[in-house]
């Protein structure tokens, strides 16, 4: 019976969540033509036998739209997410979700999708060097016997990267974007993205603010005490203060001082950060009712993105429901470990 339920639930989940992101227009995305996967047929069409890539488009800001401002970025719908993970899992999980050869085609000539969107944390910049390094050998060798720059064939993949709690104000989180880009995608490059070696890989950054502030019960939490993430364990929010690098604490006050007001300034580094073309889309993560509205109330653009649980998306009735009003994509971050 459990196995049952779990299959009558995970279709109504992704129902749902397209159901949620459709003030912001869905769209089903295929490789380019011509690709290495690509079929020529006998009066020389081609047929596409890549995977279709199920994406959301984001909404822009109200504000902008009414100035005639591009059209919202494409974020894939489905991701995988490494934030909490094992260090010594990490490269095993990217390979088995993101490479294209672990796919077996079927006998209706349809490959399994593979995941374009990886979603990681900051709370420690081992995990993000690591999945930098596992990104790098993944994807070169991905590369390999695929067609040349000049084809004009290009795979897209997205990173979504968070703004701890310890990096609130525009300093900081100035500070932990950079280094992220920098842990990650060392030949970052803003406005285009950053290509791989091979010139066939593009990645769009999205960047979201993990907390509106620190909480003393996050220590406390189980999620917290068991994460490999957290190698030093801290009991309050002033003792991991106290004890962040000085480096950190150098480049801008510590957001303790300030707990109301310090992610309103990140949001604004946020902002110039996504006008200057260095993030495609940015959002909040763990916002309730009270301060989204303030969100809303001080933002210039966005948030196109809001990080939820799924514990959220089925009880949080009046948030949703403004968050649809705004055009803010949800994405449940554990809609399967929680099934």
């Amino acid at each position: 019976m459990k196995r049952s339920r779990l299959y009558l639930t995970l279709p109504f989940l992704l129902a749902l969540q397209i159901d949620l992101a459709s003030a912001a227009t869905l769209r089903a995305t295929q490789s380019p033509a011509q690709s290495p996967d690509d079929a020529e047929n006998n009066d020389g069409s081609y047929t596409n036998n890549a995977p279709t890539q199920l994406t959301v488009k984001l909404s822009r800001s109200t504000r902008h739209r009414a100035k005639g401002s591009q059209e919202g970025a494409i974020i894939p719908l489905v991701g995988v997410g490494v934030g909490n993970s094992p260090h010594h899992k990490i490269p095993f999980i990217l390979a088995s979700a993101l490479s294209s050869k672990t796919n077996k085609q079927t006998d209706n000539n349809f490959e399994d999708l593979h995941y374009r969107l990886v979603d990681t944390s900051h709370t420690d910049s081992a995990l993000e060097v690591l999945v930098g390094r596992s990104l790098s050998r993944l994807l070169s060798s991905e590369g390999k016997g695929k067609s040349s720059p000049s084809s004009g064939t290009r795979d897209e993949y997205h990173l979504l990267i968070k703004i701890h709690h310890t990096h609130l104000g525009y300093e900081r989180t100035m500070l932990s974007i950079q280094n992220s880009l920098s842990d990650i995608l060392p030949g970052f490059s803003s406005n285009s993205g950053t290509s791989s070696s091979s010139s066939t890989i593009d990645f769009r950054v999205h960047a979201v603010i993990q907390y509106p502030r620190c909480y003393d019960s996050f220590f406390m939490s189980e999620t917290y005490k068991k994460s490999p993430n957290f190698p030093v364990k801290h009991s309050s929010c002033r003792e991991e203060e106290d004890a962040l690098d000085a480096a950190t604490k150098s480049v801008g006050p510590s957001p303790l001082i300030d707990t109301e007001n310090a992610w309103r300034r990140s949001w604004r580094a946020l902002e110039e950060l996504y006008h200057h073309g260095t993030l495609e889309s940015i959002g909040v993560s763990n916002f309730g009712p009270f301060d989204m509205k303030s969100l809303y109330e001080i933002s210039t653009e966005g948030p196109h993105i809001y990080q939820g649980s799924l514990r959220t998306l089925l009880m949080e009735e009046v948030m949703i429901e403004e968050l649809i009003r705004h055009g803010v994509h949800y994405q449940c971050t554990d809609a399967a470990s929680a099934v």
